[in-house]
Protein backbone atom coordinates (compact mmCIF):
# COMPACT_ATOMS: atom_id res chain seq x y z
CA UNK A 1 0.00 0.00 0.00
CA UNK A 2 1.28 3.25 -0.92
CA UNK A 3 1.72 5.98 1.70
CA UNK A 4 -0.89 8.54 -0.23
CA UNK A 5 -3.00 5.49 -0.26
CA UNK A 6 -2.47 5.15 3.36
CA UNK A 7 -3.30 8.54 3.92
CA UNK A 8 -6.07 8.44 1.57
CA UNK A 9 -7.90 5.63 3.81
CA UNK A 10 -6.97 7.13 7.01
CA UNK A 11 -8.94 10.24 6.02
CA UNK A 12 -11.88 8.32 5.36
CA UNK A 13 -11.51 6.36 8.41
CA UNK A 14 -11.68 9.42 10.66
CA UNK A 15 -14.78 11.00 9.08
CA UNK A 16 -16.57 7.92 9.51
CA UNK A 17 -15.81 7.63 12.75
CA UNK A 18 -16.25 11.24 13.21
CA UNK A 19 -12.72 11.98 14.47
CA UNK A 20 -11.08 15.19 13.77
CA UNK A 21 -13.80 15.77 11.09
CA UNK A 22 -13.76 19.54 10.04
CA UNK A 23 -10.32 19.36 9.26
CA UNK A 24 -10.42 15.40 7.53
CA UNK A 25 -13.22 16.75 5.06
CA UNK A 26 -10.89 19.26 4.16
CA UNK A 27 -8.46 16.99 3.41
CA UNK A 28 -10.36 14.98 1.64
CA UNK A 29 -11.54 17.92 -0.38
CA UNK A 30 -8.43 18.18 -1.32
CA UNK A 31 -7.24 14.94 -2.34
CA UNK A 32 -10.14 14.29 -4.65
CA UNK A 33 -9.48 17.83 -6.53
CA UNK A 34 -6.50 16.16 -7.49
CA UNK A 35 -7.09 12.31 -7.75
CA UNK A 36 -9.83 10.68 -9.91
CA UNK A 37 -8.86 7.18 -8.42
CA UNK A 38 -9.84 8.24 -5.33
CA UNK A 39 -13.01 9.87 -6.50
CA UNK A 40 -14.13 5.94 -8.04
CA UNK A 41 -12.76 4.52 -4.52
CA UNK A 42 -14.98 6.66 -2.60
CA UNK A 43 -17.94 6.07 -4.03
CA UNK A 44 -16.98 2.18 -4.46
CA UNK A 45 -15.35 1.67 -1.37
CA UNK A 46 -16.14 3.60 1.80
CA UNK A 47 -19.27 4.51 3.55
CA UNK A 48 -18.66 8.26 3.75
CA UNK A 49 -22.03 8.79 0.82
CA UNK A 50 -24.00 7.80 3.21
CA UNK A 51 -22.35 10.07 6.28
CA UNK A 52 -22.65 12.58 3.80
CA UNK A 53 -26.69 11.76 3.96
CA UNK A 54 -26.72 11.84 7.44
CA UNK A 55 -24.50 15.38 7.26
CA UNK A 56 -26.80 17.19 5.37
CA UNK A 57 -30.21 16.38 7.02
CA UNK A 58 -28.51 17.36 9.99
CA UNK A 59 -28.85 20.78 9.03
CA UNK A 60 -32.69 21.18 8.57
CA UNK A 61 -33.46 22.58 11.91
CA UNK A 62 -31.07 25.41 11.17
CA UNK A 63 -32.91 26.18 7.71
CA UNK A 64 -35.75 28.09 9.48
CA UNK A 65 -33.75 29.76 11.97
CA UNK A 66 -32.57 33.26 10.98
CA UNK A 67 -29.58 33.94 13.37
CA UNK A 68 -28.65 30.01 13.50
CA UNK A 69 -25.06 28.86 13.17
CA UNK A 70 -24.29 26.35 9.93
CA UNK A 71 -21.97 23.75 11.23
CA UNK A 72 -18.71 25.16 8.95
CA UNK A 73 -18.55 21.62 7.58
CA UNK A 74 -21.65 21.34 5.71
CA UNK A 75 -19.84 23.83 3.20
CA UNK A 76 -16.70 20.97 2.43
CA UNK A 77 -19.78 18.07 2.45
CA UNK A 78 -21.59 19.79 -0.34
CA UNK A 79 -18.17 20.78 -1.93
CA UNK A 80 -16.70 17.54 -1.88
CA UNK A 81 -20.15 16.02 -3.47
CA UNK A 82 -19.94 18.32 -6.98
CA UNK A 83 -16.19 17.16 -6.73
CA UNK A 84 -17.47 13.57 -6.84
CA UNK A 85 -20.53 14.79 -9.43
CA UNK A 86 -18.40 13.92 -12.50
CA UNK A 87 -17.96 9.88 -11.57
CA UNK A 88 -20.96 7.91 -13.75
CA UNK A 89 -20.70 5.75 -10.15
CA UNK A 90 -21.98 8.61 -7.76
CA UNK A 91 -24.15 9.62 -10.22
CA UNK A 92 -25.92 6.15 -10.22
CA UNK A 93 -25.79 6.27 -6.47
CA UNK A 94 -27.05 9.63 -6.00
CA UNK A 95 -30.07 8.89 -7.74
CA UNK A 96 -30.65 5.35 -5.95
CA UNK A 97 -30.25 6.95 -2.93
CA UNK A 98 -32.55 10.05 -3.56
CA UNK A 99 -29.64 12.68 -2.59
CA UNK A 100 -32.04 15.17 -4.57
CA UNK A 101 -34.86 14.82 -2.16
CA UNK A 102 -32.00 15.33 0.76
CA UNK A 103 -31.27 18.51 -0.78
CA UNK A 104 -34.47 19.95 -1.66
CA UNK A 105 -34.91 21.29 1.83
CA UNK A 106 -31.94 23.66 1.70
CA UNK A 107 -33.07 25.37 -1.53
CA UNK A 108 -36.64 25.68 0.04
CA UNK A 109 -35.46 27.53 3.31
CA UNK A 110 -37.33 30.69 3.16
CA UNK A 111 -34.43 32.17 4.94
CA UNK A 112 -32.37 34.45 2.61
CA UNK A 113 -29.05 35.54 4.79
CA UNK A 114 -25.55 35.21 3.54
CA UNK A 115 -25.23 31.35 5.21
CA UNK A 116 -28.51 30.39 3.74
CA UNK A 117 -28.07 31.70 0.35
CA UNK A 118 -24.01 30.27 0.02
CA UNK A 119 -25.90 26.37 0.55
CA UNK A 120 -28.43 27.31 -1.69
CA UNK A 121 -26.26 28.28 -4.35
CA UNK A 122 -23.84 25.13 -4.00
CA UNK A 123 -26.83 22.78 -3.66
CA UNK A 124 -28.64 24.02 -7.23
CA UNK A 125 -24.63 23.53 -8.42
CA UNK A 126 -24.48 19.96 -7.35
CA UNK A 127 -27.81 19.38 -9.00
CA UNK A 128 -27.06 21.15 -12.04
CA UNK A 129 -24.26 19.18 -12.18
CA UNK A 130 -25.96 15.57 -11.79
CA UNK A 131 -28.24 16.99 -14.72
CA UNK A 132 -25.51 17.13 -16.79
CA UNK A 133 -24.00 13.82 -16.33
CA UNK A 134 -27.29 12.20 -16.56
CA UNK A 135 -29.86 12.04 -19.36
CA UNK A 136 -32.41 14.38 -18.27
CA UNK A 137 -35.29 12.22 -19.74
CA UNK A 138 -34.67 9.61 -17.40
CA UNK A 139 -35.23 12.11 -14.01
CA UNK A 140 -38.06 13.91 -15.24
CA UNK A 141 -41.12 11.20 -13.88
CA UNK A 142 -38.95 12.04 -10.54
CA UNK A 143 -39.31 15.66 -10.77
CA UNK A 144 -42.94 15.70 -11.89
CA UNK A 145 -43.38 13.70 -8.34
CA UNK A 146 -41.30 16.46 -6.21
CA UNK A 147 -41.16 20.04 -5.98
CA UNK A 148 -37.60 20.65 -7.99
CA UNK A 149 -39.46 22.79 -10.82
CA UNK A 150 -41.60 25.38 -8.45
CA UNK A 151 -38.36 25.27 -5.78
CA UNK A 152 -35.83 26.50 -8.98
CA UNK A 153 -38.79 29.51 -9.94
CA UNK A 154 -38.97 30.52 -6.72
CA UNK A 155 -34.69 30.50 -6.16
CA UNK A 156 -34.92 32.63 -9.27
CA UNK A 157 -37.50 34.75 -8.13
CA UNK A 158 -35.83 35.51 -5.04
CA UNK A 159 -32.74 34.37 -4.57
CA UNK A 160 -29.48 36.52 -4.89
CA UNK A 161 -27.78 36.94 -7.92
CA UNK A 162 -25.53 33.76 -7.76
CA UNK A 163 -28.93 31.57 -6.53
CA UNK A 164 -30.56 32.96 -9.23
CA UNK A 165 -28.14 32.03 -12.32
CA UNK A 166 -27.79 28.34 -10.91
CA UNK A 167 -31.71 28.11 -10.44
CA UNK A 168 -32.07 29.55 -13.90
CA UNK A 169 -29.57 27.04 -15.12
CA UNK A 170 -30.90 24.19 -13.35
CA UNK A 171 -34.41 25.01 -14.77
CA UNK A 172 -33.25 25.90 -18.55
CA UNK A 173 -31.70 21.90 -18.27
CA UNK A 174 -35.18 20.72 -17.35
CA UNK A 175 -37.19 22.71 -19.96
CA UNK A 176 -34.49 21.90 -22.86
CA UNK A 177 -35.83 18.14 -23.26
CA UNK A 178 -39.61 17.88 -24.48
CA UNK A 179 -41.07 16.43 -21.34
CA UNK A 180 -39.75 18.41 -19.29
CA UNK A 181 -40.91 21.55 -21.19
CA UNK A 182 -44.16 19.97 -21.53
CA UNK A 183 -44.36 19.18 -18.11
CA UNK A 184 -43.38 23.07 -16.98
CA UNK A 185 -46.08 24.41 -19.45
CA UNK A 186 -48.73 21.70 -18.68
CA UNK A 187 -51.16 23.96 -17.37
CA UNK A 188 -52.28 27.69 -18.24
CA UNK A 189 -51.45 28.36 -14.41
CA UNK A 190 -48.03 27.02 -14.52
CA UNK A 191 -47.11 28.78 -17.22
CA UNK A 192 -48.41 31.63 -16.18
CA UNK A 193 -46.32 31.58 -13.13
CA UNK A 194 -43.30 31.15 -14.76
CA UNK A 195 -44.20 34.20 -16.96
CA UNK A 196 -44.80 36.30 -14.17
CA UNK A 197 -41.34 34.77 -12.49
CA UNK A 198 -39.59 35.88 -15.80
CA UNK A 199 -41.15 39.03 -15.66
CA UNK A 200 -39.99 39.57 -11.74
CA UNK A 201 -36.30 38.87 -12.76
CA UNK A 202 -36.41 41.27 -15.58
CA UNK A 203 -37.33 44.14 -13.66
CA UNK A 204 -34.83 42.87 -10.94
CA UNK A 205 -32.36 43.11 -13.63
CA UNK A 206 -32.49 47.22 -13.29
CA UNK A 207 -30.65 46.79 -10.21
CA UNK A 208 -28.91 43.32 -10.67
CA UNK A 209 -27.25 44.27 -14.12
CA UNK A 210 -26.15 40.41 -14.72
CA UNK A 211 -25.62 39.76 -18.52
CA UNK A 212 -25.21 36.43 -17.73
CA UNK A 213 -28.90 36.30 -16.25
CA UNK A 214 -30.45 38.54 -18.64
CA UNK A 215 -29.04 35.37 -21.30
CA UNK A 216 -30.24 32.43 -19.53
CA UNK A 217 -33.58 34.44 -18.88
CA UNK A 218 -33.85 35.30 -22.81
CA UNK A 219 -33.09 31.56 -23.56
CA UNK A 220 -35.75 30.31 -21.07
CA UNK A 221 -38.49 32.60 -23.05
CA UNK A 222 -37.10 31.01 -25.93
CA UNK A 223 -37.18 27.43 -25.48
CA UNK A 224 -40.86 27.75 -23.86
CA UNK A 225 -41.83 29.36 -27.76
CA UNK A 226 -41.37 25.46 -28.48
CA UNK A 227 -45.12 25.14 -27.27
CA UNK A 228 -46.62 26.81 -29.31
CA UNK A 229 -49.46 28.45 -27.20
CA UNK A 230 -46.49 29.91 -25.22
CA UNK A 231 -45.25 31.50 -28.04
CA UNK A 232 -48.59 32.93 -29.32
CA UNK A 233 -48.69 34.40 -25.89
CA UNK A 234 -45.24 35.84 -25.81
CA UNK A 235 -45.98 37.37 -29.20
CA UNK A 236 -49.44 39.05 -28.44
CA UNK A 237 -47.90 40.13 -25.04
CA UNK A 238 -44.40 40.67 -25.18
CA UNK A 239 -41.88 40.96 -22.07
CA UNK A 240 -41.57 44.66 -21.92
CA UNK A 241 -39.33 44.63 -19.62
CA UNK A 242 -36.66 43.55 -22.59
CA UNK A 243 -37.28 47.08 -24.12
CA UNK A 244 -36.27 49.15 -21.18
CA UNK A 245 -33.38 51.15 -21.58
CA UNK A 246 -31.21 49.57 -19.24
CA UNK A 247 -31.44 45.63 -20.40
CA UNK A 248 -31.19 47.44 -24.11
CA UNK A 249 -27.60 48.41 -23.23
CA UNK A 250 -27.24 44.92 -21.76
CA UNK A 251 -27.86 43.56 -24.92
CA UNK A 252 -25.60 46.14 -26.65
CA UNK A 253 -22.80 45.30 -24.78
CA UNK A 254 -22.28 41.89 -24.42
CA UNK A 255 -22.43 39.70 -27.91
CA UNK A 256 -23.37 36.32 -25.74
CA UNK A 257 -27.01 38.07 -24.60
CA UNK A 258 -27.21 40.07 -27.95
CA UNK A 259 -27.36 36.33 -29.63
CA UNK A 260 -30.10 35.32 -27.40
CA UNK A 261 -31.99 38.36 -27.54
CA UNK A 262 -31.92 38.44 -31.65
CA UNK A 263 -32.91 34.69 -31.60
CA UNK A 264 -35.97 34.99 -29.53
CA UNK A 265 -36.98 38.42 -31.55
CA UNK A 266 -36.66 36.45 -34.60
CA UNK A 267 -38.79 33.31 -33.46
CA UNK A 268 -41.50 35.82 -32.57
CA UNK A 269 -41.62 37.47 -35.57
CA UNK A 270 -41.28 33.92 -37.56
Amino acid sequence: MTNSSAVFEDICGHIIRNENKDESLKQLRAILSENTECKSRIVQEFGILTVFLKDISSIYEYLTLERACLPDNIYTVLEIIILLTDEDKFISYAIDSNLLLFLYPIINSSIRNEEIEELKYITLRIIKCILQRNKIEHLIEFFKNTELVPLCLRNMELGRKKTKIEASEVFYLIISVQEGLEYSCQTYDRFMAISMILNSVLVQMETIQSPRLLELTIKIYTKLCDMPNAKIAFNKNRPHMLYTESIREIVKSNPAVKAAYDEFLAILQN
